[in-house]
């Protein structure tokens, strides 16, 4: 339930980050963007693509 709560909590600092003034370049807001929401194994297998 930690591993949830922690995964969980770290979106949310992303969201809060891509909302604030903090700097993000585009190609990595974008990146976040079209992964945030994906489930891990689909992230594993696009890094692994790469």
């Amino acid at each position: 339930m930690n591993l949830v709560f922690s995964h969980e909590s770290f979106r949310i600092a992303i969201v809060d980050c891509l909302n604030s003034d903090c700097y993000i370049s585009r190609e990595v807001r974008q990146q976040i963007e079209e992964t945030l929401l994906l489930p891990i194994a689909e992230i594993k297998q696009r890094q692994q693509q790469s």
